[in-house]
């Protein structure tokens, strides 16, 4: 098997909040021992709602924070404690996509600035001409060669997007990390930008880490997922597997939650959560179990970790009664 573009082991990463009390701080988990593999040329998505900790493992993988435990490796090489005097040399070979484009890029640069700059600081060769390259940038992400004399206000909220792709692409990455990039977008544009990924990532043997809330874009462009709550992966597998077989009734719930998603749904009656999400659930017992309307006596025991859905080892599954569900 290939060896994976990027591997994290167990990541756990803790915030110290401060409380009312004074000089007293507590602790909150936004990610708890999330382990997962990507491999070169395909596309990995995680979704889940807002807080659920999507972002904060972006936020590790491309270094900006430190996980508070756990390790991650990129090719086979372990970088999560790696000095930031060697990880610079790797750096072009991850990059990341934002969901606001109109934060990410300097308004004061002109396209061709933006696009010139990270080839230049990262030496990153140029055989026709560090011009040539930007106008096949352009091209590539379905611009013309004469907006890159232009400014970042001058576009919308899409070719934006489309710019900061470019700028991705500009240091020729092995992976790149997608935080919510077509969430702030009309859902016309949206199409657009899941199309352009695609066309992209088969041109160009790109791998992605796609996060997102939207179970639409997810299941489009992605060829394994991950559901996320409250800092745990609660389910895993293949795409359509899981849009077929949800084996957890987070993953039920949300599914439901948009039926145009998953026609199957309309044929068996619709799984809803209560409640908000909480973070105040006791060690040992189910993350869900204060909203989940399945939940019973073996949700409040147990190592409620993911384990293989019976007849499909590469479908996991949280649920302690879901899995029992199908044994019996």
């Amino acid at each position: 098997m290939n060896t994976p573009v990027i591997e994290a082991r167990r990541l756990r990463k803790t915030f110290s909040l401060q409380s009312s009390h004074i000089l007293k701080r507590n602790l909150f988990s936004a990610v708890q021992d999330v382990s997962f593999a990507i491999y070169p040329g395909e596309t990995f998505g995680i979704v889940g709602e807002s807080g659920c900790g999507k972002s904060t493992i972006a936020k590790m993988l491309m270094c900006l924070e430190r996980p508070t435990s756990g390790e991650f490796l990129f090719n086979g090489t372990r970088i999560d404690h790696m000095p930031e005097s060697e990880r610079r040399a790797l750096r072009p070979h991850f990059q990341m996509v934002f969901q606001d484009s109109g934060t990410t890029l300097n308004p004061r640069k002109s396209i061709g600035d933006l696009l010139r700059e990270p080839m230049l600081y990262h030496r990153i060769p140029t055989p026709r001409g560090i011009d040539a390259r930007i106008d096949e940038l352009l091209s590539d992400v379905g611009l013309s060669r004469q907006v890159r004399n232009r400014y970042p206000h001058e576009f919308s909220g899409g070719q934006r997007q489309r710019i900061c792709i470019a700028r991705a692409l500009s240091v020729n990455p092995d992976l790149i990390v997608l935080d919510e990039p077509v969430s702030a977008l009309d859902v016309s544009v949206q199409a657009q930008i899941l199309n352009l990924l695609d066309e992209l990532q088969k041109k160009n043997s790109l791998t992605y880490l796609f996060i997102s809330h939207g179970l639409g874009a997810v299941r489009y462009i992605s060829h394994r997922i991950a559901v996320m709550y409250r800092g745990q992966f609660v389910e895993t597998g293949p795409c359509e597997a899981i849009f077929a077989h949800p084996a957890h009734p987070y993953t039920r719930a949300l599914i439901d939650a948009a039926p145009s998603v998953n026609t199957s749904a309309q044929t068996r009656s619709r799984l809803m959560m209560s409640g908000e999400i909480g973070n105040d659930t006791p060690e040992g017992v189910c993350p869900l179990i204060g909203r989940c309307p399945l939940a019973g006596n073996t949700c409040r025991n147990g190592i409620h970790q993911l384990s293989p859905v019976p007849g499909d080892p590469d479908h996991e599954s949280a649920c302690m009664r879901a899995l029992e569900a199908v044994h019996d």
